[in-house]
């Protein structure tokens, strides 16, 4: 007899996995000298990796307003499914004021190493 176990699915459904393929990460790097830079602090480097490890499944990114909105009144995102904390990215003005929505964005590490690309 074989014993067969199946796994728990994952919180969403399905596994998120954000992690650039090498052929991305070597085009985001080719890249990141010329973009805008954003400076993580500790948490917010460690939001980072959870998101691009699946562990905020589903959250495929920092959260936009109405997972945001939602979160913070009904600890729902905004389709409806538990979730208690909010993972923002939360920079100052001066950094955000030349952004433009639709642009790439450079991710720094706390010791300035590029992490990522939103």
């Amino acid at each position: 007899m074989t014993l067969q176990i199946e796994g728990i699915a994952p919180h969403g459904g399905t596994l998120i996995n954000r992690l650039a393929t090498a052929e991305k990460e070597a085009l985001f790097l080719d890249k990141a000298d010329a973009l805008p830079r954003v400076s993580l602090d500790e948490r917010a480097f460690s939001d980072l990796v959870l998101i691009a490890l699946g562990g905020f499944n589903p959250l495929d990114g920092f959260m936009k307003k109405a997972d945001y909105d939602t979160v913070g009144t009904d600890m729902r995102l905004a389709n409806g499914l538990p979730w208690a904390i909010p993972v923002t990215l939360s920079v100052s003005e001066d950094i955000a004021a030349p952004l433009q929505e639709g642009t790439l964005v450079r991710l720094d590490d706390p010791t300035g190493r590029c992490v990522g690309v939103l």
